[in-house]
């Protein structure tokens, strides 16, 4: 599988290994970004009137990060494949992840009781469990071994690489 098809189409399927290659690489690349753009904003906090520092460092953050997700989206709906499943169901988690950002939103504020700030704790360890679960189910557990409505089973876990 050629790369461009590897990470920007979310048609057929792929094995552990190109997944768990693909969203490591991933990890990698959004960790640089996050250092570079944590770099910029330093400087251009200490260069630029402070709005406009963390306009643009907020606007190059979230396209870099909307340009990464793509990638990431297409693995796991091609892991789900693989699973027979249909792409949409890495959806499925999502009301622990909105649960965890409103809480933790609201437990910032400054009349937020501990009732508050002890369901953004348990959101958020809840969103995180979610999501090393779900990694861990995508990388690790094997895909069906015959063919399915989304195409022939991989050959090797490597070949797809």
């Amino acid at each position: 599988m050629k790369l461009r098809t590897l990470l920007l189409s979310p048609k057929g399927r792929i094995g552990r290994v190109p997944f768990l290659l693909v969203n490591i690489g991933l990890a990698v690349v959004y960790l640089a970004v996050g250092a570079l753009a944590a770099s910029w904003q330093d400087w251009a906090m200490a260069h630029l009137p402070r709005q406009a520092a963390l306009s643009q460092g907020l606007v190059i953050y979230l396209g870099l990060t909307l340009a990464l997700s793509y990638p990431s989206i297409c693995s796991v709906t091609k892991r789900l494949h693989d699973h027979g499943r249909n792409g949409w169901w890495q959806l499925a988690p999502m009301p622990v992840f909105a649960a965890a950002g409103v809480f933790g939103d609201w437990s910032d504020l400054p009349d937020a009781s501990n009732a508050i700030a002890i369901a953004s704790l348990i959101f958020g360890f809840a969103a995180l469990a979610t999501a090393l679960g779900c990694v861990l189910y995508l990388g690790f557990a094997r895909g069906q071994a015959d063919a399915n409505r989304f195409g022939p089973p991989v050959e090797t876990e490597l070949a797809a690489v």
